[in-house]
């Protein structure tokens, strides 16, 4: 029977998304039933390129964005059991999977190309090689700033016996000057040396004496470059969503349509998590994620924040079926940002960074953490409500395999949530201590903690909000958890919700749900 228009749209997800890949076949058709539906349409409609990513997608947009969009469809699918969801994120996850640096051989800071997905944007220092009379590399001068343009111009300025730096943004305004510099390694002048000690200067710049002659750069201006690097908090959001695919067809019983794919997926999702699992770092303070030093990022040779740490460990939780040793060090993740989270009144609290990570606490120069961020004031700043949805998520996965963490569980992030919420209603959410609003747009993916039946706010204000401005993959996150009462929202007795409190308590790994007999370079 033939469904009439006025009663059922189709929508088909083809054109210039589709296009976007050669891979990347025109969408299948998706029924629109529900408000997240809706706004599926409208975002793909309006951001088509998180649909199909492409190797020019920059500034970690498929971390930040397609992630959040195979989040969605996984939590409807799982959800709903509609196979338009499902075949949505097949075609969707094909795209993410051709864009990795090892299908596309494109190397990364060390010459490797890697199963993840690297960047090379504002996220990376920016290197520039200085020469000397003859041309050859004299030195390498990096910046790594908080947040900078796009582009920046590097001034050297030789005079008798020593040389000025100037850096210049791209309104040709200066944003930094060193002067007085030279390159002997003897002398108190000695760029390097000086720029540790003074560091960090307003743009973190360094620099690394490639020669050791002693020579003088001669006059020039140099454009540094992002170097390409592979975040972990990049590798976790993105594959996390791959390999939980893979367990939401086997829980939803749909291996025979599935299967191949779901193994697609949890093979990609292991090889990315194997090229991480040297940052998962334990001491006497406990279990983190720290970027290695020399990697050209700002925080190298440090523990990443909360977020960052959680997004990795959710990776390996759903690897850890079938390797061991990634569920071991995801639950070691997890129990480390427990025992890191404050009891306040019936919820929680916590920071950005680990209470006990260098971050957290500040570092000098001489303790030779980090080569591109020598010195750092410590943050102390309180976790926000956007980052914070990251960190939530990732707990919830955890609590659902039966992981203990102490203190939190699904009953203290739903009263944290609660005392979150200012008592207007849904307008906004205070994210912070001091009662900042900020990152209060991610406020629906917190809904997540609820019950089905308490998030019917959460998605009103979301509807809000998209009434302000346009939507983005975390938008479509939000309603994906919003929207779980809607008519076509039902899950077998077999499936445990995303949100609900743990089956078990024993630790045990969920069941496999794609093989791994073949090897692990998908």
């Amino acid at each position: 029977m033939r469904i009439d228009r006025r009663d059922l749209l189709k929508v088909s997800f083809g054109g210039a998304a589709a296009l976007a890949l050669a891979a990347c076949q025109p969408l299948t058709e998706l029924q629109v039933r529900t408000s997240f539906d809706q706004l599926l349409l409208q975002l793909e409609q309006q951001e088509p390129e998180l649909f199909a990513p492409t190797a020019d997608a920059t500034d970690g947009m498929v971390a930040w964005g397609t992630s959040y969009v195979l989040q969605a469809l996984n939590e409807r699918f799982l959800r709903t059991g509609r196979t338009d969801y499902a075949d949505l994120f097949v075609q969707v996850a094909d795209c993410v999977l051709n864009i990795r640096d090892s299908v596309l051989q494109r190397r990364d800071w060390t010459g490797k190309a890697l199963p993840i997905w690297t960047v090379a944007s504002v996220y990376t220092a920016m290197r520039a090689n200085v020469t000397d009379a003859t041309g050859t590399v004299l030195a390498i001068f990096a910046l790594a700033p908080l947040a900078h343009a796009k582009s920046y111009t590097i001034h050297v300025l030789p005079g008798t016996s020593s040389f000025d730096v100037r850096v210049l943004d791209n309104t040709g305004k200066q944003v930094d000057s060193v002067t007085g510099l030279t390159m002997d390694p003897t002398s108190a002048s000695y760029a390097p040396r000086v720029l540790r000690r003074r560091a960090p200067t307003t743009m973190s710049m360094t620099c690394q004496d490639v020669q050791r002659s002693g020579a003088m750069p001669v006059a020039q201006t140099v454009v540094p470059r992002s170097a390409r690097v592979g975040f972990a908090v990049h590798t976790g959001m993105i594959a996390s969503p791959l390999i939980e695919f893979s367990t939401s067809v086997a829980k939803r019983g749909m291996s025979s349509r599935y299967g191949a794919d779901a193994a697609r997926y949890a093979r990609a999702a292991a090889s990315a998590w194997l090229v991480h699992a040297d940052e998962v770092t334990t001491d006497s303070r406990g279990t983190y994620v720290k970027t290695p030093r020399g990697t050209p990022v700002r925080y190298d040779g440090a523990d990443v924040p909360h977020n960052q740490a959680l997004a990795l460990a959710r990776l390996g939780l759903g690897v850890g079926a079938h390797l061991p040793s990634a569920r071991t060090s995801a639950t070691k993740i997890f129990q480390t940002f427990a025992a890191d989270v404050r009891q306040a009144g019936a919820g929680l609290t916590w920071n950005y960074f680990w209470t006990k990570g260098v971050c957290y606490r500040g570092y000098s120069a001489a303790t030779g953490i980090s080569q591109y961020l020598p010195a750092m004031v410590g943050n102390h700043g309180p976790e926000d409500t956007s980052h914070g949805a990251i960190d939530v998520l990732a707990v919830l996965q955890a609590l659902d395999a039966g992981i203990d963490l102490g203190k939190v569980t699904v009953a203290s992030l739903q009263a944290t949530l609660r005392s979150l919420t200012l008592a207007s209603g849904f307008s906004t959410i205070v994210s912070e201590v001091e009662g900042s609003t900020k990152g209060a747009r991610n406020a629906p993916l917190w809904s997540a903690v609820l019950p089905p039946d308490q998030r019917a706010s959460y998605l009103m204000m979301q509807q809000d909000i998209l009434h302000h401005a346009p939507p983005r993959g975390s938008d479509l996150l939000g309603a994906a958890y919003a929207d779980a009462l809607s008519p076509s929202s039902s899950i077998p007795a077999s499936v445990t919700p995303t949100t609900s409190t743990p089956s078990s308590s024993n630790g045990s790994s969920p069941s496999p749900t794609a093989s791994l007999t073949t090897p692990l370079n998908d």
